[in-house]
């Protein structure tokens, strides 16, 4: 494991050669980079970034849009997301995350568990079959989760509803020998839940 530097998270808005020489002079081993950004540059330029700063890549940023409208998803997972998509894996980017929310207005326990399942399920095997892996942000700090009519996983969370969640898409935790299979996960939690 190794720190990777998002300076657009940070409210940043650098190019990606400003980037990874942040991250160098900063002391971070990695740099993320926005699928848009990648397929501007080109694979090889930006492997050529990287290694002019002794960096390794971090995760590429792809907009799928797993929450919306069905048609909004599939069109995420079509047109350029393949040729982004197959532009990260050879600059050696392997991994992309998204967002899961503390809870819904719209649909129950079971019924957004589903809805999960299914639409991240269908993520994950796009990402698979162009050599990425998906990676799961639980989102659960108290002030979000209270905005939401019907809770997910966050009050779970300590009792194995992501790993459940992540087991359930076939999307699995660290393995006994330490090693990832296909997901990547983690929690924000806020103070006492």
């Amino acid at each position: 494991m190794y720190r990777s530097l998002n300076p657009n998270m940070l409210g940043h808005r650098l190019g990606f050669a400003e980037s990874c020489a942040a991250a160098r002079k900063h002391g971070f081993e990695g740099v993320d980079i926005a699928g848009s950004e990648l397929k501007e540059l080109g694979a090889s330029q930006v492997q050529d970034i990287l290694e002019s700063h002794e960096l390794v890549p971090g995760i590429v940023m792809l907009p799928i849009r797993y929450t919306g409208p069905e048609a909004v998803l599939a069109g995420d997972l079509t047109g350029d997301f393949a040729d982004t998509a197959d532009a990260a894996y050879a600059a050696g980017y392997t991994r992309t995350t998204t967002v899961v929310m503390p809870g819904s207005n719209d649909r129950d326990f079971k019924t957004n568990w589903d809805f999960h399942v299914v639409r991240l399920g269908s993520v994950a095997a796009a990402l698979e079959f162009h050599g990425l892996r998906l990676g799961l942000e639980f989102i659960g700090p108290r002030t979000l989760r209270d905005t939401f009519r019907h809770p997910f996983l966050a009050p779970r969370v300590r009792r194995g509803g992501r790993q459940a969640l992540a087991a359930r898409l076939d999307l699995v935790f660290p393995a006994v020998d330490g090693r990832y299979n296909r997901c990547l996960a983690g929690t924000l939690l806020e103070g006492k839940s």
